[in-house]
């Protein structure tokens, strides 16, 4: 090589070229929007989320103050209906067994009869 010749020749840039460069910068740009929208979302998600944790909290801390002032009649009383409920289906439970027994009774004094 000679002296004061540079290293690379640049070379004419064709319209493909200019073409693909432009592409890859736009690709590069629609990539970073992307990304900051799909931070953006990300956030907003989290916000509303901690939004809603923090409502439920003050609501369940304002149902324990009512509790409070009421004495805890709120509490007995959820209590009692609570257990109610789970005395109810039992007693549900109970007498659907006892039909599927009288159904199983009967299916067999058929089969029997039929022999």
């Amino acid at each position: 090589m000679r002296e004061g010749t540079p290293r690379e020749v640049e070379r004419p840039r064709d319209r493909d070229t200019i073409r693909r460069e432009r592409a890859r910068g736009a690709a590069a740009a629609a990539a970073a929007a992307a990304a900051v929208t799909a931070t953006a979302t990300t956030a907003a998600v989290t916000a509303a989320e901690s939004s809603f944790e923090w409502l439920e909290e003050k609501e369940v801390e304002e149902e324990e103050e009512e509790e409070e002032e009421e004495g805890g009649e709120g509490r007995r009383m959820r209590m009692r209906m609570k257990e109610e409920e789970e005395e109810e289906e039992e007693e549900e439970e109970e007498e659907e067994e006892e039909e599927e027994e009288e159904e199983e009774e009967e299916e067999e004094e058929k089969k029997k009869t039929i022999r």
